[in-house]
This record gives C-alpha cells, structure tokens and sequence, in this order.
C-alpha cells in the first residue's frame, strides 16, 4: 500500500535515525490501516454511510448536532462563556 501524504511528511520531518525505525514500523502500522483512496480518505466510511438510507443518515447527523449542541452548552456553563456565535444553528439545537 502506498504511503499516504501525511505519512509522507511525518517521515520528511523525521531525522534519519528515526526514519528508519519509522519505515521498519509501516508495513505492522500499514496493516491496520482500512482499505484507503489515494487520497488516505478511508473507503470503509463511505461505504458504511452509503449502506444507510437517506432517512438513516438524515438521523445519524441529526444525533451528532444534539450531541455536539450539547457539549458545547455544556462548556459554555463550565467556563461561563459563549462559544458560539450568535447566529450559530448549532445554537438552535434541542436536546
């Protein structure tokens, strides 16, 4: 499998010494990888969302607004501050 661009650059950065130690480490690390384009973009997930109907998703993305509206409500009352802007339909978002 081919390396992906962020692997690419980790290894570019990475002294020579740990180059190697690196490049002996991918093929293990490569292995666990899901099968991936060759933009890195992971072929499982869109299949996974595909497999769903449209009514599916349309609940499975409402499910992550409420969830994340949550937490950022839940930040907000923490640190006593508004994360988002005004506008925000993530503001909007009921539990």
């Amino acid at each position: 499998m081919p390396l992906t661009p962020e692997q690419n650059a980790i290894l570019d950065a990475a002294d020579p010494e740990r180059r190697e130690a690196l490049l002996a480490a991918l093929p293990h690390i490569g292995s666990d990888f899901p099968e991936q384009d060759e933009n890195g973009v992971d072929l499982s997930l869109i299949r996974a969302q595909l497999r769903l109907s449209p009514s599916e998703r349309l609940r499975k993305s409402e499910r992550k607004s409420r969830d994340t509206a949550r937490m950022i409500r839940f930040g907000e009352k923490i640190h006593g501050v508004n994360l988002l802007p005004r506008n925000s339909s993530l503001r909007y978002v009921e539990d």
